[in-house]
């Protein structure tokens, strides 16, 4: 439910950090999960490329825009962690083929390597 709520109030002029924010908040408040999984990842426009965006040295910081799509990889400490993207209806065609290339490269075994 954390997730559909985060979902439900993003708008262009939102931090990525309120995002994350939201979900903590509902997480802690509604299902009593006073500690993240791991650190969440709220990347938007083209920080959903960058691996493992979120973290002290590339904190979720930028203004979301208009047509912007939004990456949420966040999930509480128990129940479950869910991993879920959030594609806005708008989202410019770059955008979406950057989040894909990227979830292509991350699912895709590696070449070249032996056991």
């Amino acid at each position: 439910m954390a997730h559909v709520e985060v979902m439900r109030a993003a708008t262009p002029g939102m931090m990525e950090y309120m995002l994350e924010s939201l979900f903590q908040h509902h997480t802690y408040t509604h299902g009593g999960c006073r500690h993240m999984a791991y650190t969440c990842i709220c990347a938007c426009g083209p920080n959903p490329a960058i691996l493992h965006y979120g973290h002290s040295g590339r904190p979720n910081d930028r203004q979301i825009r208009s047509g912007d799509m939004a990456l949420l990889d966040m999930g509480a400490e128990y129940h479950c962690c869910i991993t879920c993207r959030l594609a806005r209806a708008r989202a410019r065609r770059c955008a979406r083929a950057r989040a894909h290339a990227t979830l292509s490269l991350a699912l895709a075994p590696p070449r070249g390597i032996d056991p």
